[in-house]
C-alpha cells in the first residue's frame, strides 16, 4: 500500500508532498524512461514489454523485461532552489535538474528535518491518500517496491 504524506514547516507553512512508492519505470530505449503507476500500470508493463520482445509477452516474459529494463526514482527537493527532481539514486548522480546543486533531499525523509526556507523543521508529515498495488508479492515491481519502502524506512540490511 502506497501513502502519500505532507510535510509543513512548523513556522512558515512552506510544504512538500511525498509519495513513499515514487517513480516505477521501464527504460527503453536507452535513456527513455517510461514511468507507470496504479492503476493501469500492467497495461504500461505489458506494452513496453511487446515493443521490447516484439510480441506479445507472457507473464515470465514481463518479469524478465521489468528485471532488466526496470527501475525506481524518487523525489528530491533541491534545498537551493526548491525544485522538485525525479532522481533513480542506484543509476542517477543526485543533483537538481534545474540548478544543478547536489544539496538535495529525498521528500519521504523531510520529517523532522530543517525547512528549506526557514530556520525551523518539517512536521513528521500527514497522510492524505493510500492506495494498494494489484500485484504479485513475488513479482519484481513488488520486491523492487518493497526494497525501496524499506531503504526508505531505514530497515534494509543492505
Amino acid at each position: 500500500m502506497a501513502s502519500n504524506l505532507i510535510f509543513t514547516c512548523d513556522k512558515c507553512g512552506f510544504s512538500v508532498e511525498s509519495w513513499d512508492d515514487g517513480h516505477p519505470y521501464i527504460e527503453f530505449p536507452k535513456g527513455k524512461r517510461n514511468y507507470y503507476y496504479h492503476p493501469g500500470e500492467m497495461d504500461v508493463i505489458s506494452e513496453m514489454a511487446e515493443k521490447i520482445l516484439g510480441h506479445e509477452a507472457n507473464y515470465r516474459e514481463r518479469d524478465e523485461v521489468l528485471r532488466k529494463y526496470g527501475g525506481a526514482a524518487s523525489d528530491f527537493i533541491c534545498r537551493k532552489c526548491e525544485h522538485v527532481s525525479i532522481l533513480d539514486s542506484a543509476k542517477d548522480r543526485l543533483i537538481c535538474s534545474v540548478c544543478g546543486s547536489e544539496d538535495v533531499q529525498q521528500t519521504w525523509t523531510l520529517a523532522k528535518s530543517k525547512c528549506i526556507r526557514r530556520d525551523d523543521t518539517f512536521s513528521e508529515g500527514y497522510a492524505t491518500q493510500f492506495h494498494e498495488h494489484q500485484t504479485s508479492n513475488t513479482s519484481p515491481f513488488f520486491v523492487l517496491a518493497r526494497r525501496r519502502h524499506e531503504f526508505t524506512l531505514g530497515t534494509a540490511s543492505a
